[in-house]
């Protein structure tokens, strides 16, 4: 039914779906797992847990390279997280742009999604 996709576009998960972080490192803080649990350096306030959850869980609008074009005079410097997947010798590397109405993540398949979440949901302060 192309009529449904045109209207809502379909959405793309950032990390593989079966993907398993075992470490992440943002640009303030690195989570580790360790023993079962995380470490995150440094400490901060909400639980590592939900943190590492809403990572593995980031699922995004597809941004086409035509709206890319649009938006690239409106990119900051971009922000690089490393997802560690369990299964994985490499990390995912992803690049991160904050633009006022939305975030725009690159996923591990190289495609620019587009996320509409508070900035502490994605990098705890």
């Amino acid at each position: 039914e192309p009529e449904a996709s045109q209207t809502s576009p379909a959405l793309q998960s950032l990390l593989p779906e079966q993907a398993v972080i075992s470490r992440l490192v943002l640009p303030q803080h690195v989570f580790t797992a360790q023993d079962g649990r995380w470490i995150v350096d440094p400490q901060i306030d909400q639980q590592p847990d939900t943190v590492i959850e809403h990572w593995q869980s980031i699922s995004g609008t597809l941004v086409d390279n035509a709206t890319m074009d649009q938006l690239k005079p409106q990119l900051n410097v971009p922000e690089t997280v490393e997802v560690w997947l369990h299964s994985a010798d490499e990390p995912v590397r992803v690049t991160v742009y904050q633009l006022p109405q939305f975030w725009l993540l690159k996923s591990w398949q190289g495609n620019w999604l587009a996320i509409s979440v508070d900035e502490s949901y994605l990098f705890p302060h």
